[in-house]
């Protein structure tokens, strides 16, 4: 009887093809989930319930600290009504360009999400 092959070695794994991969499957999931309309995909809803639960224990805990959002509406509710109105990527950036401008030298007041 002969004795059994040696095992063997251990596979790598291509760690930066995984990402971009996964990355890909994302960007074409999002560009399909476009066609449907904002308030009923899946990441529109998902993006809307995390910032439900940051506007819900978040936001009070930052505000105990004294910050306060210089712009009406707040930038989370903003970012809300971006993603609800305009989808989820579309809306993202649109919360990303708000939350850019609310550096220092930025401005403050009155700015709707459309």
């Amino acid at each position: 009887m002969e004795p059994p092959p040696p095992p063997s070695p251990p596979r790598r794994r291509n760690w930066g093809r995984i990402v971009l991969r996964s990355i890909a499957a994302l960007a074409i999931y999002l560009a399909l989930e476009s066609l449907i309309p904002p308030l009923y995909q899946p990441s529109t809803r998902a993006c809307l319930g995390m910032i439900g639960l940051y506007q819900r224990f978040g936001s009070p805990a930052v505000g105990a600290l004294g910050v306060r959002c210089r712009y009406e509406p707040s930038c989370s509710h903003y970012a809300a009504d971006a993603i609800a109105h305009f989808g989820t990527l579309p809306g993202i950036a649109k919360a990303l360009g708000r939350l850019w401008r609310c550096s220092p030298w930025g401005g403050g007041g009155y700015d709707p999400a459309f």
